[in-house]
């Protein structure tokens, strides 16, 4: 048979596709789900990595083009897709795909790829890759990125998905970070996103005869823990690792404020002596936000109030210190402590715009929140409603586990409460004399008290006397 006789036959013949599906309902959902965003919120053991690869093999096999898992680390996306997922989903289906180990590339006989990389490669090659045009991108453990998610999903990975009419995924469990966009998205916040949950107990993609058993000890570690101790179920490990909850570890919150205990109606306590001394705290940024944060002590009250607290983005010197102005008619401030990092912008404010402001001292910065916290937890620090801003940061800033010291997590917003902390370290409320209360009218007490201030009127008289004379 000649060639053209045989494509005569053949006609619109194609090879028969690979029947890739999910394992079971919610992991078939997720696959085949087309929607531009669309994120994976699992327990552990959920086989959210099996699903996130199946969907991205799936495509690169039917429909070619390239598709890019992004990861924390090199290491962490390898570990987690290379072997167990890719390597899995090959010899599953027989598809004859090649890996490139150094790459950590994978393509298939149709020309697709599904490429691996971890956003700590040097910065060239993550330009180079986040730079190119793709059917798929995934972004795995999206809970413990300390990158801007918003600036990367929209900014960089939306442009790079546009010319296929592609997708951008993320995925991810429960963390103490309940901030950024995973968290918007995975708690209903974000319109946009096509959300899939599900957990353990679903998760039929383990090897035959082992998810019975899977699930029955996932049951039995449970139900062994609440037996032990009821109120597990309140702890906020328990909450995320078996429930699929977010919620923070109390002793992971950077900073101790606690609704009731640390807050006021918004009108200071008025005092028939002394006087209320204003501090402002400033932490500047540009593309991060300039914040502002007012705290007030007076001579004769222990409490330390927070008054008011803003931050705005993309201020320059001028409009900061048109701020710091406006804000200085309202408050007659006894100083201006400003974070003093960018010491030109700082110079700049004090001898163009003549603002009269004093370098805070960022030294030791994690053992100053320890000694904040300790007046928060005594309720000796509150907060007005005005105050807003620095209490939503308050409520989601933690410690970043991985750094090597005590250091906040990049991915939380901390500028109000750096101008909080910075205000606080300059209040002397603590040296604060608690005024006492005149004695009731014809008591003992009121007597003795009489008695003695008609003494001390006596001697100063006397003494003028002898000066006169």
């Amino acid at each position: 048979m000649s060639l053209a006789a045989l494509t005569d036959a053949l006609g619109d013949w194609q090879p028969p596709q690979v029947a890739i599906a999910g394992d079971f309902p919610a992991q078939a959902a997720y696959v085949d789900d087309l929607a531009p965003l669309k994120a994976a919120f699992c327990t552990r053991r959920a086989a959210k990595s099996y699903s996130v690869g199946l969907d991205h093999v799936r495509s690169a096999v039917r429909s070619g083009g390239k598709h890019l898992v992004l990861g924390l680390t090199r290491e962490s996306v390898r570990g987690a897709f290379w072997d167990d997922v890719l390597k899995a989903i090959d010899r599953r289906y027989h598809l004859g795909a090649a890996f490139n180990e150094s790459r950590l590339e994978v393509r298939f006989p149709s020309g697709g790829t599904v490429r691996l990389l971890g956003m700590d490669s040097n910065d060239n090659e993550a330009r180079k890759a986040l730079g190119q045009k793709y059917r798929k991108v995934a972004i795995d453990e999206a809970q413990d990125w300390g990158t801007d998610l918003e600036q990367l999903v929209y900014a960089v990975l939306g442009p790079a998905v546009a010319d296929l009419g592609g997708q951008i995924a993320m995925s991810g469990t429960p963390s103490n970070k309940i901030k950024g966009l995973f968290y918007e998205v995975t708690t209903g916040k974000r319109r946009d996103w096509s959300l899939h949950k599900w957990d353990t107990t679903q998760n039929t993609a383990v090897p035959e005869g082992q998810r019975e058993r899977m699930c029955d000890q996932w049951q039995k570690q449970i139900a062994q823990l609440t037996e032990a101790n009821p109120r597990v179920v309140e702890t906020p490990w328990f909450r995320q690792m078996y429930l699929g909850q977010w919620v923070i570890e109390s002793d992971k919150l950077v900073y101790r404020y606690a609704p009731g205990r640390n807050d006021y109606g918004g009108t200071l306590p008025h005092h028939p002596r002394g006087k209320w001394h204003y501090v402002l705290g400033i932490d500047l940024g540009y593309t991060d936000a300039t914040a502002l944060t007012v705290a007030a002590y007076h001579d004769h009250d222990r409490r330390l109030h927070l008054v008011r607290s803003e931050k705005q983005t993309g201020l320059d010197i001028t409009a900061t210190a048109q701020w710091v102005r406006e804000w200085a008619k309202v408050y007659d401030f006894d100083r201006m402590v400003v974070d003093n990092a960018n010491k030109q912008a700082v110079e700049e404010m004090k001898r163009r715009h003549d603002l009269p402001l004093h370098a805070a001292d960022k030294t030791g910065k994690a053992d100053f929140i320890e000694l904040m916290n300790a007046e928060l937890i005594m309720g000796h620090i509150v907060v007005s409603p005005d105050c807003a801003p620095l209490v939503d940061e308050w409520t989601g800033l933690i410690w970043d586990d991985k750094a090597a010291t005590r250091t906040e997590h990049a991915a939380c917003a901390n500028h109000c409460a750096d101008s909080a902390l910075y205000a606080w370290r300059y209040c002397y409320g603590y040296v604060a004399q608690t005024l006492v209360p005149p004695p009731k009218h014809g008591t003992p007490e009121w007597a003795q008290a009489e008695d003695e201030r008609l003494e001390t009127e006596a001697e100063e008289r006397f003494l003028r006397q002898q000066e006169e004379m």
